[in-house]
């Protein structure tokens, strides 16, 4: 009987290790577009974007994960990602998003140094787009 071939992934943040499992296939929000990495895909680096990597198990979507950008190393044998901000989407709690948002905000407003508001519009740009990605998959979440 023939065994699917698979490869490891694993999603490492600064905090933490995020995911790391032999899956079937990932797909990455390259900042070309997203791009599936199925196993013995060609090497490559690549840059991600603000978006969800998608975990498949068979053909099943077993897990999605949000990143605000990062890059991926992509081998015979697998994909590791290196991402500036990961959370699963699962985790994604809007109404302490929408408060963490009203604080960003607020703080924008306060602050008169020019590096510290363009830090917190890096941070509010992730929130919002967490928020909205929330709004997109609320019902395939529930």
């Amino acid at each position: 009987m023939h065994t699917p071939a698979l490869l490891h992934f694993q999603l490492i943040s600064p905090e933490k290790i995020v995911f790391s499992e032999v899956v079937s296939m990932v797909v990455l929000p390259g900042a070309q577009g997203a791009i599936g990495i199925l196993p013995h895909h060609a090497p490559m680096i690549l840059t991600l974007q603000s978006g969800v990597i998608e975990i498949f198990q068979s053909e099943e979507i077993k897990e999605r994960i949000f990143v605000s950008s990062g890059f991926a190393e992509i081998i015979d044998t697998g994909c590791n990602v290196i991402a500036d901000d990961a959370i699963l989407v699962k985790d994604i709690h809007p109404d302490d998003l929408q408060a963490y948002i009203i604080q960003i905000m607020a703080e924008i407003e306060a602050t008169p140094d020019i590096d510290e508001r363009e830090l917190l519009q890096q941070n509010l740009s992730i929130a919002r787009a967490k928020m909205e990605l929330f709004r997109r998959l609320r019902p395939i979440n529930k």
